[in-house]
């Protein structure tokens, strides 16, 4: 049975994920692991804080864990399996070793939560997940529902294409979903990527084969504006990312940049990391 992981720090927002998580774990037949990381206040680190208060702060988390429990699976059906994961800690390293033991199909994780008072700042969670987790992070927008997934863009800038791209993850999310998929390379110079880069995309569609994919040259000197308007025009369900250290498409990942392209998406966003 595949594995969905959803982060939440119990915010309307990362709610909003949770449930969009759910239900996809409905459509594909998944177990839902939520996580919650109770970040203790800046205070903890300066003077010892009694077992009370701990207690006190997982006491009420798990509540509010049973209780978010509770509501996906009377809105589910009870079609699916539910847990939850209440720990104390920081939640880059919680988050890691729980993917690691779980080994996720998908962490699915909000923009943004409940913002600086809340017990971990999400925004920045979410970009470092994107970045640096070795499974698929998927970033879903504010409000946005799970409706089915039918067409799929990857962004690529046809580099180093079969040591990048986890072919056997895109064939299977495809299948999965019985999705179409486009491939869309995004270059200031249009020119230079037709006559450098074709192999490259020949060996993008042949791996890809099966799946009918279309090839799509954008020119526009914004990486970014290029791949989401791409997505926009021609109604893309889901987005996918490599996060790259080399090339177009690590520009997309300095900070100024992927505050804006990993918090403020219009449309679902998976990365899968290099």
């Amino acid at each position: 049975m595949k594995t969905i992981i959803a982060p939440t720090d119990l915010s309307s927002i990362s709610i909003n994920a949770v449930n969009y998580a759910a239900n996809m774990a409905v459509s594909i037949n998944a177990k839902l692991i939520l996580v919650h990381v109770i970040r203790l206040p800046v205070m903890a680190a300066e003077v010892s804080v009694s077992k009370a208060i701990y207690n006190d702060l997982l006491d009420e988390a798990e509540n509010e864990m049973a209780e978010l429990c509770n509501k996906i699976l009377l809105a589910t059906d009870d079609k699916i399996l539910v847990e939850s994961i209440t720990i104390f800690g920081f939640f880059q390293q919680q988050i890691k070793a729980i993917c690691k033991l779980n080994k996720p199909f998908a962490v699915v994780m909000a923009t943004k939560g409940a913002g600086a008072a809340s017990h971990f700042l999400f925004g920045s969670n979410t970009i470092f997940a994107a970045k640096n987790l070795h499974c698929p992070v998927l970033v879903i927008p504010q409000n946005e529902k799970f409706s089915g997934i039918k067409n799929v863009a990857l962004a690529s800038d046809l580099k180093d294409v079969s040591e990048t791209i986890h072919f056997d993850y895109i064939k299977n999310l495809l299948t999965i979903f019985n999705a179409r998929i486009d491939i869309v390379c995004v270059t200031k110079n249009d020119d230079v990527v037709h006559k450098r880069e074709m192999a490259e995309a020949i060996s993008f569609q042949n791996q890809l084969d099966k799946f009918h994919p279309q090839l799509h040259f954008v020119t526009s000197q914004n990486i970014e504006n290029g791949i989401l308007e791409f997505a926009k025009q021609n109604e893309t369900d889901l987005l996918v990312v490599v996060p790259k250290k080399h090339g177009l498409l690590e520009s997309l990942f300095h900070k100024s940049q992927s505050k804006t392209f990993i918090l403020h998406p219009h449309i679902p966003m998976l990365f899968i990391a290099e």
